[in-house]
């Protein structure tokens, strides 16, 4: 019995000790955590090394309808060193930072539609794209008539939160003329871009996808037509 109660005062002197110094270094103990996480993700570059050409990363498949698994429709088209974003589901941007990608050379932001499920991730797309650079001027949006008015909505809704992000993390992260420099300079711009029938000439293409996920070949395809 005495051995037993020994062996319990040391284990209870011991977790004593333990969740004092935790709380004692809790602050150095969270930075070093943060700084390693954005050491880690927010500045690697998936895109270096790739060779020169015309790559498509799927940053979000899902629908409407919940999915733990995938985010909203999401693509990054990668030409040469240039990076544009076609559609921006929830989640979308995540996945970007997730995956290595420079989010901060993200030159434009082209919606196909404005399904709630195509634009409810634009958000935090305009986030990423902003701090990771950080970028001095608003990321233009192209998309079919009705543009300027999502684009609009977008813009009130986040003004506040714009100047917040200045406060907060200081404008050599957050550059003011990243989301709004004048009252004629939004944080997204909106450009409207007709949809019309435009012929495609397709050439042969490879996908590669990481384990489990299935790879294959697209043959080639002599012509197409898209919207």
């Amino acid at each position: 019995m005495r051995t037993t109660s020994k062996v319990a005062l040391v284990t209870l002197g011991l977790a004593g000790l333990g969740i004092g110094g935790f709380k004692l270094f809790q602050p150095q103990i969270a930075t070093a955590l943060l700084t390693r996480v954005v050491a880690d993700r927010v500045g690697r570059d998936a895109t270096h090394g790739l060779p020169d050409g015309l790559h498509v990363v799927l940053c979000g498949t899902g629908s409407p309808l919940p999915d733990p698994s995938r985010a909203g429709p999401c693509t990054l088209v990668i030409a040469g060193k240039r990076l544009f974003v076609v559609d921006a589901g929830e989640g979308g941007a995540r996945n970007l930072t997730l995956m290595g990608m420079p989010t901060g050379r993200v030159e434009a932001l082209l919606l196909t539609h404005f399904h709630s499920d195509h634009i409810d991730g634009m958000g935090p797309m305009l986030l990423m794209r902003w701090s990771g650079k950080p970028n001095m001027a608003p990321l233009p949006v192209h998309g079919p008539s009705g543009v300027e008015q999502v684009v609009a909505g977008f813009n009130m809704a986040y003004a506040l939160d714009n100047g917040y992000r200045v406060a907060h993390h200081g404008p050599a992260i957050m550059p003011p003329g990243g989301v709004q420099p004048t009252q004629n300079a939004p944080n997204i711009a909106a450009i409207e871009m007709p949809i019309a029938t435009i012929p495609v000439a397709a050439a042969p293409a490879r996908t590669r996808a990481p384990e489990p996920a299935a790879s294959t070949a697209i043959p080639s395809i002599a012509s197409a037509a898209s919207r």
